[in-house]
C-alpha cells in the first residue's frame, strides 16, 4: 500500500474507487482499456487491488513493465473491471435494485456500454430495438417528433434510470427517439440475451413490468401537462411538482437540473416563450431565477396563481 501512495497523487483511496466506479469507457463497446490509452496499467491495478491480487512480483510487472507483461492476464484483469463497473451501476438501478450479486454479474457479463457525444442518437422512433438503455453519466433526451416539426420531450432520463423497456416485450422498432443532450455513457442491455433470462426468472420480470408501469405514469402526468392550455400554466405545474410537500408559504429552491432549451422541449412550448414566462412569474412576485435555479417565493401563492389560470380555462 505505501509503495502505491508513492506513485499515485493526493486522494488515492477514494480515486482507486472512483475508477472501479468509471471503469473504461474507451470504445468498442467499452471493452478497450481507455480512449487515450494512457491509465491502463493503473485501472488493472485498481481492479487487482480491490480484488485482492496479490501474486508475488506482480505489482512490480504490472507498474513498470505494462508492455512486456502477461498480456492475456492483463486483458483479463480490464474486462473484470469494466464488469465491476456495469455491476457497480446496475445495482443503483431502481429496475435492479436488490438484485443477487450472482444475477447482477451475470447480466453484466453480456450488457455493452456505450458512449455518445452531444446530439448523437442512441436510436430513432421505428429502427430495430436491440435493447434496453440504463443511463451511467449524463443526459438523455427521449422524445417524439410532431407533424409540423416541432419536438415533444417525453422524459430526460439522468443516471440511474433505465428506458425502453417495452422494446422487450414487442417485435417492433422503438417507440420514440432518443438523443443524447451532451457527453453521455450508458449500458445497453441486449434484447434477445435478457429475454432467456426473463423466460427463466419470474422475478425479474415483474421488476421490468413495475418498471414500465412507472414509466407510464410519468407519461400519463406528462400528457395532462401538456393538455393546460398556456406556457404559464404549465410552467407553474412543471415548478409545483417539485416543491416539498405539504405546500408552505415558506421560499423553497427548484434546480431546473438542465437548460432552458430543454425545459422549453418538455413543456412543449419555445425557449423565447419560456423565457417570457419566467419573467411574467419573477414580475409577479412569485418566483425569483437565477442560472439553473427558481426560487419560488411563496408555495402557496403560486398555487393559487395556478388554480386561478386552471379555473379561467375552464370557464372558457
Amino acid at each position: 500500500m505505501g509503495i502505491l501512495l508513492f506513485f499515485c497523487p493526493t486522494g488515492f483511496p477514494g480515486r482507486l474507487r472512483q475508477r472501479v466506479e468509471d471503469g473504461c469507457p474507451g470504445t468498442n463497446g467499452g471493452r478497450n482499456v481507455c480512449a487515450d490509452g494512457k491509465h491502463g496499467g493503473m485501472r488493472a491495478v485498481v481492479n487487482l487491488f480491490f480484488r485482492g491480487g496479490r501474486e508475488k512480483g506482480f505489482w512490480h510487472r504490472l507498474l513498470f513493465e505494462p508492455a512486456n507483461g502477461d498480456t492475456q492476464q492483463m486483458a483479463g484483469s480490464h474486462e473484470t473491471l469494466r464488469n465491476a463497473a456495469v455491476v457497480f451501476s446496475l445495482k443503483r438501478t431502481p429496475v435492479f435494485a436488490g438484485l443477487a450479486e450472482d444475477d447482477l454479474e451475470m447480466i453484466a457479463r453480456f450488457a455493452v456500454l456505450r458512449n455518445f457525444s452531444r446530439g448523437e442518437y442512441l436510436f430513432r422512433q421505428r429502427e430495430p430495438a436491440h435493447g434496453f438503455y440504463i443511463v451511467r453519466r449524463g443526459i438523455i433526451n427521449v422524445h417524439r417528433v410532431a407533424a409540423d416539426g416541432r419536438e415533444q420531450v417525453i422524459h430526460l432520463f439522468r443516471p440511474t434510470e433505465s428506458f425502453a423497456e417495452n422494446s422487450l416485450a414487442s417485435d417492433g422498432g422503438y417507440l420514440t427517439d432518443a438523443r443524447s443532450v451532451g457527453e453521455s455513457e450508458v449500458i445497453l442491455v441486449p434484447k434477445w440475451e435478457f429475454l432467456q433470462i426473463l423466460r427463466q426468472r419470474a422475478d425479474i420480470s415483474l421488476r421490468i413490468v413495475a418498471s414500465m408501469s412507472q414509466h407510464m405514469r410519468g407519461l400519463i402526468t406528462s400528457l395532462e401537462s401538456a393538455t393546460l392550455k398556456d406556457a404559464e400554466t404549465r410552467l407553474m405545474n412543471w415548478i409545483l411538482r417539485r416543491c416539498p410537500r405539504p405546500l408552505t408559504s415558506e421560499a423553497t429552491e427548484v434546480a431546473i437540473g438542465m437548460t432552458k432549451a430543454m425545459l422549453s422541449g418538455e413543456l412543449g412550448t419555445r425557449q423565447e416563450t419560456l423565457s417570457r414566462t419566467l419573467a411574467r412569474l419573477r414580475d409577479a412576485g412569485l418566483v425569483a431565477v437565477r442560472g439553473r435555479t427558481i426560487k419560488v417565493l411563496d408555495p402557496v401563492r403560486l398555487d393559487q396563481a395556478f388554480r386561478a389560470h386552471l379555473s379561467g380555462r375552464e370557464g372558457e
